[in-house]
């Protein structure tokens, strides 16, 4: 990338981009990259965030869940899309679990 001074005396300036940490992909090679994905892990329905009653054999957002709940030695277990999501849940759940006694 380049940038153009306004001095007739400079020359141009190579410019460093320090947003990103990788290189951007255009919007059509990640939906490109995303479809080829797709194709390779046979993922054939969208999931949807919150749908708890599906079947882990057919949602792989349930599936994770469940992954993650076996390796922690639980029954089930929730993704969560944000930290300050996960911290709200478990505060509420902290502070039922000390209303009741």
């Amino acid at each position: 990338m380049r940038a153009k001074s306004n001095s007739n005396n400079s020359k141009d300036k190579a410019v460093i981009d320090l947003q990103l940490h990788t290189i951007r992909q255009s919007p059509a090679e990640t939906l490109a990259s995303l479809s080829e994905a797709c194709n390779t892990l046979g993922v054939e329905s969208f999931d949807v965030y919150g749908d708890y009653q599906s079947n882990p054999q057919q949602s792989y957002l349930r599936q994770f869940e469940s992954e993650v709940a076996r390796c922690f030695g639980k029954d089930d277990a929730v993704f969560c899309l944000s930290g300050g999501m996960a911290q709200s849940i478990a505060l509420m759940i902290h502070a039922k679990s000390h209303s009741t006694k």
